[in-house]
């Protein structure tokens, strides 16, 4: 945390403005930053000294983490295409039998899939909503949830079906809840 140049949690805020997945783990000597720490989406706050086990635990949490960011969807058929990687995936839909999906970046891909297939590969995740027809969501990619639509993190808005709403927001903060106290449930 604390360091000559930059702070730790500075240091941190700037990571997250370029990659909001990668595990941080704060090593420091300071226990008064530690509720900071959740600013940044820290993965672990260990304090000096810290045992042996501490630290397998940090590592443990992390290595869990980027196998979850790993994950990726194959799609059937579609051996010329590179797998997508789920958490590059910010919203899909449904359009003229494919589906289009958004991912980081700006960056869209065609699928040529029925959307009910499709949902039913990214749907198996916690973190993937069905918010109105033919329109999926990664929850990760969410700032805010209004009374019709997600604000994602690039500034995108998706619309929430009326009918799905409660449904959509009930999953939306079991979501948040879940990643706050650092996992994710169905």
């Amino acid at each position: 945390i604390i360091m000559p140049v930059m702070d730790g949690l500075a240091l941190a805020k700037e990571i997250r403005t370029f990659d909001k997945a990668a595990p941080i783990i704060f090593l420091t000597a300071s226990p008064e930053f530690a509720v900071d720490s959740y600013e940044v989406g820290a993965a672990y706050y260990l304090v000096k000294p810290f045992s042996y086990e501490n630290l397998t635990q940090a590592l443990s949490r992390c290595s869990a983490e980027l196998l979850e960011q790993s994950q990726c969807v194959i799609i059937p058929g579609a051996t010329e295409q590179p797998p997508l990687l789920l958490h590059q995936i910010t919203y899909t839909e449904y359009q003229s039998r494919n589906v289009e999906v958004h991912l980081l970046g700006g960056k869209t891909r065609l699928i040529s899939m029925r959307q009910a297939d499709f949902a039913a590969l990214l749907l198996a995740y916690p973190y993937f909503c069905d918010c109105m027809r033919g329109v999926l969501v990664n929850l990760e990619q969410v700032e805010s949830l209004t009374a019709s639509h997600f604000l994602l993190s690039d500034g995108t808005s998706v619309p929430v079906s009326r009918l799905k709403y409660k449904e959509v927001r009930e999953k939306y903060l079991s979501f948040a809840y879940a990643r706050m106290r650092g996992g994710f449930t169905n």
